[in-house]
C-alpha cells in the first residue's frame, strides 16, 4: 500500500503501524539477535532479527529523508529507529514544554483594554485552542483565571459574581 502525504500529516504514522513499524519505535521490542549461545559463537543471526533489522533500516531511511538536514546530523549516528525516535521525542517534548509555558504566559497578558468582550474572548480562545491542539488544554480554572484577570475594573462586580459561582459554571457559561 503506497501513501502520499503532506508534511506534518498523520498518514505516515498510520502507514507505519499498518506495515508493522510500530514495534521499531519502542524500546524492548527488538527480537533477539541470536537464538542461542551456540549461534552467537558462530555468529548465526536469527531470521526474526534479520527481518526486523531490514524493516528497521527502511524506517530509519524513511525517518532521515523526512527530517531537516540539521536534525539528521544529530541522529545519524544511531543504529536503531527506536533510539532516533527517543532523540526526536526528547527534542520535541522539550520544545513543546517551552511553547506551552510561553503561551500560558502570553494568556496572562491578554487584556480587554477598550476592545469588545467578544474580541477579548476571541483572543483568549485563539491561544486556548492552540494549547489544546498541541496537547496542553487549559483547565477550567486556568481559563477562568486568564479571562477574569484580563477584564477591566468596570467588570469587578461580574468578576466577584463569577468567583463566587465558578465551581458551578462552565467555560460556556463564562463566555
Amino acid at each position: 500500500m503506497r501513501t502520499t502525504t503532506k508534511p506534518g500529516s498523520a498518514k505516515p504514522l498510520l502507514a507505519s503501524k499498518q506495515i508493522g513499524f510500530k514495534n521499531h519505535i519502542t524500546t524492548g521490542s527488538m527480537p533477539r539477535k541470536f537464538n542461542s549461545v551456540e549461534e552467537q559463537v558462530t555468529e548465526k543471526v536469527s531470521q526474526d532479527f534479520e527481518e526486523w533489522e531490514k524493516r528497521d533500516e527502511c524506517l530509519i531511511a524513511w525517518m532521515l529523508l523526512a527530517m531537516d538536514e540539521s536534525f539528521v546530523n544529530k541522529v545519524v549516528k544511531y543504529e536503531y529507529a527506536f533510539k532516533i525516535w527517543e532523540v526526536l521525542e526528547e527534542h520535541f517534548v522539550a520544545r513543546m514544554k517551552s511553547k506551552v509555558k510561553l503561551l500560558k504566559a502570553q494568556l496572562k497578558t491578554v487584556k480587554k483594554h477598550g476592545s469588545s468582550v467578544s474580541e477579548f474572548i476571541t483572543k483568549i480562545n485563539k491561544v486556548a485552542n492552540f494549547l489544546s491542539a498541541i496537547g496542553a488544554p487549559l483547565t477550567k480554572d486556568e481559563y477562568f483565571e486568564c479571562t477574569l484577570g484580563g477584564l477591566d475594573e468596570e467588570f469587578s462586580a461580574f468578576i466577584t459574581m463569577v468567583n463566587a459561582r465558578s465551581d458551578h459554571m462552565s467555560i460556556n457559561d463564562l463566555e
